[in-house]
Order: C-alpha cells, then structure tokens, then sequence
C-alpha cells in the first residue's frame, strides 16, 4: 500500500461515537416515575425469561419499539404478526425497590447483540427514559458460579450508592468483586453518564462445562429455576406479580423453551445470509 493511498484512508477527525438507537412509541402512556426492567439474552436466558414472565403475567402493554441502522435486519414472528426484536411494554401499577415508582415498563429483547452495538441500544433508551422521566432501571441478568451446589441467594450490584441499601432491604447480597459486562454492564455504565441510577439482579447458575470455554448464547444450557428464584425477589418490588412458587419454574421452563427456539431460528436464518452474501461475493 503506498503512503498516498494510506493518506487517503486515514482521517485526522476523532471518529464519532454512535447514534443512540431510535425509541418509536406507539403508546404515549404517561411514565413519570416509572421503573424500567430490563432482560437480554445472556447466562442460562434468566434476564430474557423473567422479563417475558412479567410482561404476559401482569399484561402489559405493549408501548413502544426500538429501532437502529446498527442492529441485525431481523424480527420475530408470533402467530404471523412480525415484531421488532426490541420492545417496550408498560402499565400502571406500584413497584419500585422503595415502592415509589407508580408505572412499570419491561424492555424485552429477543436477539442479543454483539458488543459494538450495545452502546447504541443502550444511549437510545436511556435517553428516551430521561425524557419520559423514568425514575429507575432494573436489569435481571445471570452468572456462573463454580461452586458444586449453587447458591439460592440472589446478588447484585448498582451504579449509585444510594441504591445499595435499598437492594439489601429486598434480601439481595451485594456483589463482593468482579467485572460486568454485556448489556447489564453497559446500563449501569451508561447509566452513570445519563444520570439514572440503575441497579441489577443476578440468579446464579451452574457454570456449563465445555471444552473451549463459555458458550456462546446460541448454545449456552439454559436455567428457569434460575429465573424463577430471580421473579420470586421480584415479588416485593412489583407487588403485583403476586407470585405462586408452584407452577413458576413450570411457566419459567415453557417460556425458557419458547425463546431458545427463536434463538435458535435466528441463528440460523444469520448463518444462511452469511452463506449467500460469501456465495455472492466469494
């Protein structure tokens, strides 16, 4: 490659960051003083359940879609309809780690994605959050454990001090040390920057035994127990829900079914476009 060439390539701009994703409301439910509960794909699909739990235990309605040029060009099909991958459902009801909060609104996720497009997702609700004066976020969200027998507590983590107590006085153990990564990570760091102060849950689960390292979320083993210890925390903080222990990992397990089929559909709906974009252009 000669200099010239290389010259023309390069740009003396710092490249800019991102455009957030585009929030459309469909809804214009009032929101002030909401909390926002947010589920993505992620270890044993726990965050992804508890979400799909609540929005069609409790009803909610559906309010808004999230859209952006960055995200893969799929949606999800139910009983013919299309629908985007990344939704937001809303009702008036209490909630709230204090019990203050007066609407609940779930973002449900039904495709994960990769790292460089998390920031776009996340800054587009997070500022259509601030606007609509969303009082507090809350991620589900689940981790390994190495341990022989998995722990029936429930832990967590937030990005404001003041926060911590009140995730205590639900019976959550705070997260002794580590790193958080993928989408809850990016809440609670994006969080920060837009001044929202963002707590998350986590169920523990088994650490899947594989020989080249942590699944992918394609073949990750899932866990509705997981998800159903996860909902019944919940419980106190949207009193709502009103959650029977018995049929729970039941209802967890067919929703957990449910999503692990769309993911996979996806999976592979992506590997043949990559198939005939390679057929295509070699």
């Amino acid at each position: 490659m000669t200099r010239a060439f290389k010259d023309r390539c390069s740009s003396p701009w710092p490249m800019a960051e991102p455009q957030p994703a585009e929030v459309v409301e469909r809804d214009a439910m009032p929101l002030t003083g909401a909390m926002l509960v947010v589920g993505f794909p992620g270890p044993g699909l726990v965050g992804s359940v508890a979400t799909q739990y609540l929005v069609k235990h409790l009803n909610l309605t559906h309010i808004a879609s999230i859209f952006s040029a960055a995200f893969p060009p799929s949606m999800v099909v139910r009983a013919g309809q299309a629908v985007p991958s990344f939704r937001l459902y809303a009702a008036p009801m209490a909630c709230g780690l204090d019990g203050t909060c007066n609407q609940l609104v779930v973002l449900i996720a039904d495709a994960p994605l990769p790292d460089d497009q998390l920031v776009t997702m996340v800054d587009g609700v997070l500022s259509w959050a601030k606007r609509r004066g969303v009082g507090e976020v809350l991620l589900l969200d689940g981790f390994y454990v190495q341990e022989d027998e998995v722990p029936d507590s429930i832990y967590g983590c937030v990005n404001d001090a003041a926060s911590l107590g009140r995730l205590e006085s639900h019976e959550v153990v705070p997260l002794p040390s580590g790193a958080v990564t993928g989408p809850t990570g990016a809440f609670l760091v994006r969080g920060t920057r837009h001044s929202i102060a963002v707590s998350a849950l986590f169920g523990p689960l088994p650490a899947p035994q594989t020989a080249d390292g942590m699944p992918s979320v394609w073949t990750m083993p899932t866990s509705a127990r997981a998800a159903a210890r996860l909902l019944t925390v919940l419980d106190p903080i949207i009193p709502c829900i009103s959650l029977d222990p018995s049929p729970l990992v039941k209802e967890a397990e067919r929703i957990e079914s449910e999503i692990k089929g769309n993911l996979e559909k996806q999976q592979t709906s992506l590997q043949r476009s990559s198939e005939q974009l390679s057929a295509m252009y070699g």
